[in-house]
């Protein structure tokens, strides 16, 4: 396996060790938060929200996956 492609997997394992724990602070948060009592669909809306704040961070970093940096 090439240096750049064990570079890749390994920022795919960040990511998908990283999504997780975010997702959990989040259901954690929308679980108790007035604004799911009031509307479910919000609780979707935060984890989709999760996932994208976790590419930025992980793009801004520059450990992104080079298939993003395109």
């Amino acid at each position: 396996m090439s240096e750049e492609s064990l570079n890749i997997l390994q920022n795919k394992i960040e990511l998908f060790s990283f999504i997780p724990i975010m997702e959990s602070i989040v259901e954690k948060y929308a679980e108790y938060g007035e604004a799911v009592s009031v509307n479910p669909d919000y609780a979707n809306l935060f984890r989709k929200a999760v996932r994208f704040m976790a590419k930025v961070f992980l793009w801004a970093i520059g450990r992104a996956p080079e298939s993003w940096r395109t």
